[in-house]
């Protein structure tokens, strides 16, 4: 079970290897300035959100795959469709 932690700016400095540990066990460590949250310390499995491989391997499975060079640029616009989705 997770927990969520609150702590000020300066404890944090002073205490960060300790709560990056936490973070990296699933805790979320709010970090407040004047008792304002600005910051937010989670683990990189939960901060790193799942972007879909481009077609990763599909060429392959298939046998669809772009075999001239303009079958591979005419790929373009929905490649950069997915990068426009996750900006």
């Amino acid at each position: 079970m997770s927990l969520t932690t609150t702590i000020n700016i300066h404890a944090a400095k002073t205490h960060l290897s300790r709560l990056a540990e936490q973070a990296a066990q699933g805790d979320v460590i709010i970090i407040a300035k004047n008792g304002k949250p600005i910051a937010k310390l989670v683990s990189l499995e939960e901060a790193r959100p799942a972007l879909p491989r481009i077609g990763f391997g599909r060429a392959y499975a298939t046998g669809t795959g772009a075999t001239t060079l303009e079958e591979f640029n005419a790929d373009d616009d929905d490649i950069a469709a997915l990068f426009e989705e996750h900006a």
